[in-house]
């Protein structure tokens, strides 16, 4: 038998009959063998299996019962941005509640509010900048020029210049934290290069304000519930002038320095420190009088139910090169006061120095009336 895959038709057959011929071979093989007839076909002829058409009705079917994407849902819009800015008079730029202004032909002035209900206003003067950043910040010059107010938090408030003329010139108020102010150079004339920096909530730093002729004052608040004046008059007294050179630190939460608290007060420096709990710690430098000149105030207290207050050259006048130092580091309860040149006029180079619970006025106070030893 010739194999399946090697078949010569005899001479004289065409190529159809062999073709034939070795069809009927392969087709005895393959019922020998047991293999289906129908896996034999004739040439040309392609083997398919019957197609009932579920296939492609089912796959329509599940293509058209897949479910629709749902539609993403819109973002909601973006809340809109307060914002005012305005530049020598013109306003430039205005969205929500913000309000800033600048004065009409004025030069070099811009003011800027961002926030719910901020507002920098540049009022007069050139060459002025508010800056307010913030739910109901403030931030206003009122006069002079090269004057800078920057109030940065929710309900703080920086003033800087002359609210009364354009004399008050170099004040620069800065705030930064919520519910504080700063003043400089503000509410009087002539009040020129003060400086008021508050750094924390709730405090407040007032440097060459609330007169006149105050020159190069320096209030630094740093910490909660503060307070530092320099070169100011009593916020109730705006008739004291001529405060100059003072600086006033405070730092810790409750911690009060004053210098040059009153007129004619020159080179005067008042520091508080205190370090919290329930504390204070007050310095008073040239307080409360007139023509007290080179007075240093120092308290410092570290925690607990505290206190610490110094005062130098205080409810005098014409006291001079007077110190004060009082220190309190520790003792839960401690109270610590020293005083110098207070209570009268003309007192000079006295040194008070309290520490630890201690009490030190110079000069000592007379004794009560009708007392004293053997008396």
């Amino acid at each position: 038998m010739n194999t399946i895959g090697h078949f010569e038709p005899p001479p004289g057959l065409g190529g159809t009959v062999g073709h034939v011929n070795i069809i009927g071979r392969v087709g005895t093989l393959a019922v020998a063998l047991g293999i289906g007839v129908g896996l034999v076909t004739t040439p040309g002829v392609a083997s398919a299996k019957p197609s009932d058409g579920t296939n492609s009705s089912t796959e329509s079917n599940s293509a058209s019962s897949k479910p629709d994407k749902a539609p993403k849902a819109a973002k909601p819009p973006k809340p809109e941005k307060s914002v005012s800015v305005s530049k020598n008079g013109v306003v430039t730029k205005q969205r929500g509640t913000a309000f800033a202004v600048t004065p009409e032909g004025s030069t070099g002035t811009r003011a800027r509010a961002r926030g719910d209900y901020a507002v920098a206003a540049v009022n007069s003067g050139n060459n002025n900048t508010a800056t307010a950043n913030g739910t109901n910040a403030r931030a206003v010059i009122n006069g002079g020029t090269n004057n800078h107010a920057t109030a940065t938090g929710d309900n703080s408030t920086a003033y800087a210049g002359s609210d009364r003329d354009n004399s008050s010139n170099n004040n620069t108020a800065t705030v930064r934290g919520d519910n504080s102010s700063a003043e400089a150079g503000y509410r009087g004339s002539d009040n020129s290069n003060n400086t008021a920096t508050v750094t924390g909530d709730n405090s407040q730093a007032f440097a060459g304000s609330n007169g006149s002729g105050n020159h190069n004052n320096n209030a630094t608040v740093i910490g909660n519930y503060s307070t530092a004046w320099a070169g100011v008059a009593d916020p109730g007294n705006t008739g004291n002038t001529g405060n100059s050179n003072n600086t006033a630190t405070a730092n810790g939460d409750r911690a009060g320095a004053y210098a040059g608290y009153g007129s004619n007060n020159t080179g005067n420096n008042a520091a508080a420190t205190n370090t919290e709990e329930a504390g204070a710690a007050g310095a008073y430098a040239g307080t409360f009088g007139s023509n007290n000149t080179n007075n240093t105030a120092v308290a410092t207290n570290s925690g607990d139910n505290s206190a610490a207050v110094a005062a130098a050259g205080i409810n005098g006048n014409n006291n001079t090169n007077n110190t004060a130092t009082a220190t309190n580091t520790v003792d839960n309860n401690g109270f610590t006061e020293a005083r110098a040149g207070s209570d009268s006029s003309n007192n000079t180079g006295e040194t008070a120095t309290a520490t630890n619970g201690e009490t030190d006025i110079q000069p000592p106070p007379p004794p009560p009336s009708g007392g004293g030893p053997g008396a």
